[in-house]
């Protein structure tokens, strides 16, 4: 729980002071989220993340080079390219 509010808290306070964040209600108006809503989305962004390269690294484990070679030239990877984990695998 550590190591995940030290990663969400500060996006949600980014979020937060910003203040940009919305969803669209029924009515296709769109709403402020709350500060609940603005963690759950940031929570939910890091399970993915964390789920990614779960998936990265067990593909990695079954055919090591290939799969280093295919996360560094496939752009799906960009937006977590730059985190330490996603290096620690590339470079194992």
């Amino acid at each position: 729980m550590k190591i995940k509010n030290q990663v969400i808290l500060p996006l949600s306070i980014i979020l937060i002071s910003i203040g940009t964040v919305s969803s669209v209600n029924a009515q296709n108006q769109t709403e402020p989220l709350t500060v609940n809503q603005r963690l759950e989305e940031l929570e939910k962004l890091q399970r993915e993340k964390d789920i990614a390269l779960e998936n990265l690294n067990k593909a990695i484990e079954l055919n090591p080079e290939k799969m280093r070679k295919n996360a560094i030239d496939d752009e799906d990877w960009d937006v977590i390219r730059d985190s330490d984990e996603f290096q620690k695998l590339i470079e194992e």
